[in-house]
């Protein structure tokens, strides 16, 4: 053989046509598999096949003769002597062996090229399961969510507002939300908005939202600005139906004597604090969740248990929006005391119901308890981290030793091959050198796709 056989980095054959039986092998064929020179030539290809490859003597023989057809790659499991099974692609053409016509067999171990694949796969399947339990936590909620921009003009909508408002977030994102807005309400909402222009946050007072079935629903939000964020680029808007709680409150104000409990949902406390008379009616659900004693009627009870670290912002923010008559929602978080000594991170609701005057009368509060919620998101997200950075170390580990092989084409390239044979060598090179780089330039934009999303 030329002395160029045995010079080429990757493992290579002679094979007899017919018998399928060795004739020669190059230097990197008896690193790569562990025989020598003498094993191998006392050998057959069958010889090297593992036993999951599920194939028959013939069919063996079969499949390499047809990997003459210009193009075709076949892919076994061959076994070292060492025992070790590697997965291997396999391509071929035929050679004048001094009038003998042989197959000449290349050999290109994919082993971790598949166990990359493997984990990418793994990694991609996670990333989508975390995705969907993202849609769970965060979509399919009681809280509808948005991203706007400053004129009324939707970037995203949650899945959730089918279920509450009936309509697909399609049908949204193609119009203008003022347009839905209540007449009467609509100049009151436009002009707290774009108070986010001189401050970060923004609580709108309920307002009436046009529902597909061309029903008037009772709404309130929250509005953060987060325009300056390159992941939002856009005012978040947090909302809640509220129709029931403002039937309610009307209802109420018509009799200055009864009123009904609001916001009522699997895992909320709802509680009714009387301004006339200074107490407060807890309710049993309280009791359930943080476990404190409601013959205690007195605000106090609350007061007390707030998590001395928010105590102070709590109060104040509680106070100076009672003290303001254009103000009827409150949306607050922070941490509370249950009666066992655990501290809850809590979601506090609550609406204002005034007299014509503006006068305060009862203020009617939903606590819900939204620790393991919010544990919930933050260990999602540690978990996105950690699948995305797998995948990008896993293609870029690939990338060195691929590297190198291109370096070592570039120096075949500058031989300038005259044979047939150097060229096609040269050639088989190049191009499993290029699908490899094609796959790893593919996962690392799968991965930046991903971690974008985020």
């Amino acid at each position: 053989m030329h002395t160029n056989f045995h010079l080429v980095p990757i493992p290579i054959w002679l094979i007899d046509l017919h018998t399928q039986d060795f004739l020669e092998v190059n230097e990197a064929a008896l690193r790569h598999y562990g025989y020598s020179r003498e094993e191998f030539l006392k050998m057959n290809i069958i010889d090297l096949l593992a036993d999951d490859n599920q194939l028959s003597p013939d069919q063996s023989m079969l499949s390499v003769k047809d990997l003459l057809s210009e193009g075709i790659k076949k892919r076994f499991r061959h076994v070292k002597k060492s025992g070790e099974i590697i997965d291997v692609e396999v391509n071929a053409c035929l050679y004048d062996n001094h009038k003998r016509i042989a197959e000449l067999v290349f050999i290109h171990d994919i082993t971790t090229l598949l166990e990359n694949e493997r984990l990418a796969q793994m990694s991609a399947q996670k990333l989508l399961q975390s995705e969907k339990r993202f849609k769970a936590l965060v979509q399919e909620g009681t809280d509808l969510l948005a991203i706007q921009s400053l004129d009324g003009r939707s970037t995203f909508i949650s899945d959730n507002y089918k279920s509450i408002l009936g309509y697909e977030p399609e049908e949204l994102m193609a119009i203008n939300s003022f347009d839905y807005l209540h007449e009467d309400d609509r100049e009151k909402v436009v002009e707290r908005i774009q108070l986010l222009k001189i401050q970060k946050r923004v609580v709108l007072e309920p307002y009436r939202f046009l529902n597909k079935q061309k029903k008037w629903r009772w709404i309130t939000s929250t509005i953060t600005n987060m325009l300056d964020d390159p992941a939002i680029c856009g005012i978040v808007v947090n909302s809640k139906d509220i129709t029931e709680a403002i039937e309610n409150s009307e209802a109420l104000l018509l009799t200055n004597r009864k009123y009904k409990t609001v916001l009522r949902a699997a895992g909320e406390a709802i509680c009714c604090w009387d301004f006339e008379t200074g107490e407060v009616d807890w309710g049993i659900t309280f009791r359930e969740i943080f476990g404190h004693d409601i013959q205690n009627r007195s605000i106090m009870l609350w007061r007390d248990n707030i998590f001395h670290e928010d105590k102070e912002w709590v109060i104040n923010a509680l106070s100076q929006l009672m003290k303001d008559p254009g103000q009827d929602t409150i949306s607050l978080e922070y941490r509370f005391h249950k009666a066992s000594g655990d501290v809850a991170l809590v979601q506090f609701k609550g609406v204002f119901l005034r007299k014509k005057s503006g006068e305060l009368l009862k203020v009617i509060v939903s606590f819900r308890d939204i620790t393991h919620y919010k544990e919930s998101l933050y260990k999602l997200n540690e978990r996105n981290n950690e699948l995305s950075e797998i995948a990008w170390r896993q293609s870029h580990e690939v990338r060195s030793p691929l590297t190198q092989i291109m370096g070592l084409i570039d120096l075949l390239k500058k031989e300038d091959p005259k044979t047939l044979v150097q060229k096609e060598l040269l050639g088989h090179l190049t191009r499993s050198a290029e699908e490899l780089d094609e796959m790893i330039t593919t996962i690392v934009k799968r991965v930046e796709a991903l971690q974008k999303t985020e």
